[in-house]
């Protein structure tokens, strides 16, 4: 279920631990089809050094049973993965022909189906389309009941003949109807968490058609496989759970686990392992009860180019959208008066600047560190942005307008300062997971005139109650949760009828587990699980004082984190912190920010306007997401 669901470092962990329960009770047929499954896995992820050793080490524990038809089926993953490496593709190909003969003799027609197409995948990379043609002819038809994977590699292997034929526009339209079926099995979920998982099947089909638009040079052909191929939850509408008293009674256990081991580790005390044991056991049912939930069987189709543009140039603006295809990074930018595509080099150091450049800010949010360390901090992380803004801008800077930037990046670059970079000072700058998520979203949520603003602080915010006091004076219809008040239930409550909530929260993010990066108030931890399933959330979101623009990339570009469970749950656009921020620079920050919206400024100029006057030496990595202009 969990493979089925793209979950595949969940099944990893549970197909290990049978493993070793399958060995330590001597069951050596269920433990040799547990590493089979794992070898399963490792091919999803395109783990092929792994794949080859647990498919072949199942195999030998199968053929010493008898069981034949189940070391067939371990030579079709071992087979799988050589063909994936690219590793003997010609003994690999000749080996794929005859294990589809002999799966078809032994009756499992769906995988001999799958060999013959593995077969013709090597036959097309060595160059013989011809033998791929007759290898695959009888398995590439598609047939209504087809399982998603072997439609998936029938139409990948449609599309490679069709371009060796030299015909583009037909293996551009086999890409597009496997993306297409993908997407449909995808709307079938109503879990964001399984929505996200699920894209990482498209991803070998998303890569060949990216690569051909590339190839090609066309920038209106790279933005649609952009659009087409990542993010795809993002054109998912959110489905909101019926009420669920076993997760609710689990959320509140998970919130005082989690309180006991945040005293913990504040008091420098070991923590209880058996704390963190039931943590994850929590976490683990909360997910499971989402995982049931069932989607709404709608798609969004990804907006055009054009579109775009035509909305971008009614405010001078310019869209920038930075691509990661074969580890290297390049930049699509459309303005009001032209298209371009560049090439910016390779990935890696772009990358690793942005670790570097993130650790830097963390330590500079620190109020004890000495001030030559502070300095030393300082100048290298300014080394760090001036690199990085040559990099991501530097070969398209000519072709911007003056106005705002669109940033549609990557997902490895989601979580980048991008509004601490020289290219973006003075700008108003929106970063979106899509195109075709900002245009809905503009569309869909608007500020009101007057609008309803919730400000709540969390407990250890040196100078949250005066941030909060700071943000109330700019508006008039205020409400103010602060010490014991600040709990969960008042704060979700609150969220439910406001226009605008402030946070002034330290705030965690879990890359293991995003859906439970949360929010610290007075009773404990609001978890980002919790406001996504929120009937209503705010036009506008703030998370001053914390880490929570931070975003973990997954397969099939998509990024996951609380800025994508809010903005999918609803909210128009969030700003938060891709780092840590000291208190003094969010307290600055965030009331200039709210003067700049109740003046009447987009959320994403305010924000641009308040990074500007802000004079002081703690840097503000506050970054604006979704539909900020």
């Amino acid at each position: 279920m969990l493979l089925a669901a793209g979950l595949t470092h969940e099944a990893d962990g549970d197909l290990a631990q049978a493993i070793e329960l399958f060995a330590a009770g001597r069951d050596r047929q269920d433990q040799a089809q547990a590493e089979l499954a794992r070898a399963e896995v490792a091919c999803l992820i395109e783990e092929w050094a792994d794949a080859r050793r647990l498919a072949n080490q199942a195999r030998r524990r199968f053929h010493r049973r008898g069981a034949e038809a189940w070391a067939l089926l371990a030579e079709l993953v071992a087979v799988t993965a050589d063909v994936g490496s690219g590793r003997g593709l010609a003994q690999a190909a000749a080996g794929a022909r005859h294990l589809a003969a002999v799966l078809a003799e032994a009756g499992l027609e769906d995988e001999a189906r799958r060999a013959a197409l593995t077969a013709a995948t090597a036959q097309v990379a060595l160059g013989d389309p011809d033998g791929a043609r007759l290898t695959s002819e009888r398995a590439a038809r598609l047939h209504r009941d087809d399982p998603l994977a072997t439609r998936l590699l029938a139409r990948s292997v449609r599309a490679r003949l069709a371009a060796a034929d030299g015909q583009p526009r037909r293996a551009e339209a086999e890409r597009r109807a496997a993306l297409r079926e993908l997407h449909r099995y995808q709307s079938l979920f109503g879990s964001l968490d399984l929505q996200a998982a699920v894209s990482g099947y498209g991803d070998r089909v998303a890569e060949e058609g990216l690569t051909s638009a590339l190839a090609g040079g066309r920038p209106a052909a790279v933005f649609g496989w952009a659009e087409r191929s990542r993010a795809l939850s993002t054109r998912l509408p959110a489905v909101i759970p019926p009420a669920d008293p076993e997760a609710a009674r689990a959320l509140e256990e998970l919130r005082q686990v989690s309180a006991q081991i945040a005293e913990q580790a504040v008091a420098r005390r070991p923590v209880d392992p058996g704390l963190r044991g039931r943590r994850r056991q929590l976490e683990r049912l909360v997910r499971q009860r989402s995982w049931y939930l069932t989607g709404q069987g709608r798609t969004t189709e990804p907006a055009q180019l054009g579109l775009v543009q035509e909305q971008v140039a009614t405010v001078g603006g310019t869209l920038v959208a930075h691509l990661v295809c074969h580890n290297r990074v390049y930049g699509l930018v459309a303005g009001p008066r032209r298209r371009a595509l560049r090439d910016l080099g390779p990935a890696d150091p772009v990358v690793e600047l942005q670790r570097r450049l993130r650790a830097d800010l963390d330590l500079l949010a620190a109020h004890n560190i000495p001030g030559p360390v502070r300095d030393t901090v300082h100048a290298a992380s300014r080394n760090a942005l001036h690199r990085l803004d040559d990099l991501l801008f530097g070969p398209v800077r000519a072709l911007l307008s003056d106005g705002p930037l669109l940033l549609v990046p990557a997902a490895r670059l989601v979580a980048l300062p991008w509004t601490l970079l020289a290219t973006a000072h003075g700008r108003p700058v929106t970063v979106v997971p899509s195109a075709t998520s900002w245009l809905a979203a503009r569309e869909q949520v608007t500020l009101p005139d007057d609008p309803a603003v919730v400000l709540a602080a969390g407990p250890r915010i040196d100078r949250g109650v005066e941030e909060l006091r700071l943000v109330a004076e700019q508006w008039q219809r205020t409400s103010t949760l602060a010490g014991d008040r600040a709990t969960t239930a008042a704060v979700c409550a609150a969220t439910g009828r406001a226009d605008v909530l402030h946070m002034a929260a330290h705030g965690v993010h879990e890359p293991d587990n995003p859906l439970f990066s949360h929010l610290e108030l007075a009773d404990g931890p609001l978890f980002g699980y919790e406001l996504g399933v929120l009937p209503r959330l705010p036009a506008h979101v703030v998370l001053s004082a914390c880490e929570l623009g931070q975003a973990e990339a997954r397969r099939g570009e998509e990024s996951l984190g609380m800025t994508a469970v809010l903005l999918h749950g609803g909210a128009g656009s969030v700003v938060a912190g891709v780092a840590r921020i000291s208190d003094t620079a969010a307290c600055t920050v965030g009331a200039a920010h709210h003067a700049g919206l109740s003046a009447g400024l987009s959320p994403a100029a305010a924000l641009s306007a308040a990074m500007t006057s802000a004079n002081g030496n703690d840097p503000a990595p506050l970054v604006c997401f979704g539909a900020g202009w």
